[in-house]
C-alpha cells in the first residue's frame, strides 16, 4: 500500500476523513489549534488535502468519495516521508502552525531534542521550518530552547537550548 494525496473540496477535509474511516482506509488529516478570544478551534494544517493509504486497485472507490476532487501522486515528493515528518512534529508537543513553502535558507538537521532527525530550515533562533513537499507547504515549529541543529554542510550550528 502506498500513501496518496487527496485533493478535496474546501472545508470537506473532515467529511472525507470520516468516509475513509468508514471504508477502513488508513488516512491522515493533520490539524493544528488556533486560539481565538475565548475558545480554541482545531483546523486542518493543509486545507484542501487529506493523506490516505490504499492499494491501487481501490483507486476508484477513493476518488468517488463525496468531496474528493482528485487523487494526486506526487512524483516530486515522498508522501510517506511527509506523513512521517508531520506525525513526528505533532507528537512532540511544541507549538507549530502552517507556513508558506520554503526551499531556501540555512538547511539544517535537528540533532537532538523532540525534533531529532528532521530536516528543514532554521528561520530564526527559535523557529524551524519543515517543508512538506507533497502539498508544497511547510510547517513552522517554535523550538524555544528544545533542539540543537547543524547545517547540512556543517558550516552552521545553532544551539537553541543555550
Amino acid at each position: 500500500m502506498d500513501w496518496h494525496l487527496l485533493y478535496v473540496r474546501p472545508r470537506f477535509e473532515r467529511t472525507v476523513a470520516r468516509q475513509l474511516q468508514k471504508q477502513n482506509i488508513e488516512h491522515y488529516l493533520p490539524t493544528f489549534r488556533r486560539e481565538r478570544a475565548q475558545s480554541t478551534i482545531e483546523l486542518p494544517l493543509f486545507p484542501g488535502y487529506v493523506f490516505c493509504k490504499y492499494v491501487r486497485g481501490r483507486h476508484m472507490p477513493v476518488s468517488l468519495i463525496p468531496g474528493v476532487l482528485s487523487v494526486r501522486d506526487c512524483e516530486h515528493a515522498d508522501i510517506k516521508e511527509d506523513v512521517d515528518n508531520l506525525r513526528h512534529i505533532l507528537q512532540c508537543e511544541l507549538k507549530f502552525g502552517p507556513w508558506s513553502y520554503v526551499e531556501t535558507g540555512t538547511i539544517a538537521i535537528a540533532i537532538d531534542g523532540p525534533l531529532s532527525g528532521l530536516n528543514g530550515f532554521v528561520w530564526s533562533e527559535n523557529r524551524f521550518i519543515v517543508p512538506i513537499r507533497s502539498v508544497l507547504r511547510s510547517v513552522m515549529v517554535e523550538v524555544e530552547g528544545t533542539c540543537r541543529f547543524v547545517s547540512a554542510d556543517s558550516s552552521y550550528e545553532s544551539n537553541s537550548a543555550a
